[in-house]
């Protein structure tokens, strides 16, 4: 789980307790997903919490809610950032790395 900050909406936490009472063994934390020291430091973590990783469910995301002649360039920038960078950051760092199982 790997929201960005500022957390907005539902609570990540409540989202994770209700993860865990199905018995699922999970992992959460807030990182920026545009800085590649964080994603990296995230996957780190999430490896050493669940004992490796065989599995990743990437669901970042965004919108820019606005009616779309008042929607700034800036913000769709935002967007894309965290839609593709924070992607494409989440797989470089799996890839090649030893908590992937293999």
């Amino acid at each position: 789980m790997l929201p960005s900050a500022p957390v907005e909406g539902r609570a990540w936490s409540q989202t994770l307790a209700e993860v865990r009472a199905y018995s699922v063994h999970a992992f959460g934390q807030v990182a920026d997903v545009t800085d590649r020291e964080e994603i990296e430091r995230f996957v780190a973590a999430s490896a050493a919490a669940l004992g490796g990783l065989d599995r990743v469910v990437n669901t970042m995301g965004g919108a820019a809610w606005r009616v779309l002649p008042e929607a700034t360039t800036e913000r769709w920038r935002g967007v894309r950032s965290h839609a593709v960078l924070g992607s494409v950051l989440l797989l470089a760092a799996l890839l090649g790395k030893e908590h992937v199982a293999r």
